[in-house]
């Protein structure tokens, strides 16, 4: 039986009087790849908050691993095996792909975060910088600063920063944000698309192709509810989604 590495049961979020989210169920398994979807303002931002610790839920509970996770920190978090990209740039710009990469794996080997420990002590997170990024296809570019990459570039990095902390499930919130063209879209599904045979991953988007292509399971939130679960084929055609998500109305 395929293990959960993440169960959400009853989570509910309120801002003052607010109801952001409320009575949301849902679980993924090991491997799976889960797109949440909705309009702006429908709650999903707020709901991976909540499962990376950076939110406390109002009511409700939440399982990493098999193991209640619902008040624990961040940082216990992602010893558990939680990894999480944000919308929000958070490269260092002065320094090259390789150093950004090195600071990552280095800081997520230190209990205190010793970033400032000589570098050729670890030899062994070199090796493993250039794996990973030949992994996204930016070895070529290992000694090219931040400025000088493309935004779809960084992005890649930026995933690839998440992997330092080796997840087991990682949680990206609308990843194809400020991609343009279909080369970078393709990229980035690629990569993640590479990942999902170990590691389990939660999205945000609004990109319907990304979801469409990328995800096995999709899940619909309007207004802080599910409105439907299933696969991007069920999804599709699900008369609901068509006409509160989709805006596809019954003539």
């Amino acid at each position: 039986m395929t293990k959960e590495t993440l169960k959400v049961e009853n989570l509910s979020k309120s801002f003052g009087g607010a109801h952001v989210l409320e009575g949301i169920f849902f679980s993924v398994k090991a491997g799976e790849c889960v797109a949440i979807i909705g309009p702006n303002g429908a709650g999903k931002t707020t709901l991976l908050s909540l499962v990376s610790g950076e939110l406390r839920p109002t009511s409700g509970t939440i399982y990493l691993f098999g193991q209640m996770a619902t008040n624990q920190s961040v940082q216990r978090r992602v010893r558990l095996g939680l990894g999480r990209c944000f919308q929000i740039n958070s490269l260092f710009h002065g320094l090259t792909v390789l150093d950004n990469l090195l600071l990552a794996l280095k800081s997520s080997q230190s209990h205190y975060f010793q970033v400032f420990r000589p570098m050729t002590t670890y030899t062994n997170l070199l090796v493993e910088a250039k794996q990973l990024l030949k992994f996204i296809g930016l070895q070529e570019k290992k000694n090219v600063l931040i400025s000088d990459l493309s935004y779809g570039e960084q992005r890649r990095l930026e995933v690839a920063l998440s992997l330092a902390t080796r997840p087991k499930l990682l949680l990206l919130d609308e990843p194809s944000a400020g991609l343009s063209s279909n080369e970078e879209i393709t990229s980035l599904i690629n990569i993640l698309s590479g990942l999902t045979k170990d590691i389990s991953i939660v999205f945000s988007a609004h990109d319907m192709d990304l979801v469409f292509r990328l995800a096995h399971r999709v899940i619909v939130l309007y207004y802080g509810q599910i409105i439907a679960q299933g696969t991007p084929e069920e999804i599709q055609v699900n008369p609901k989604v068509q006409e509160i998500y989709l805006g596809v109305q019954e003539e």
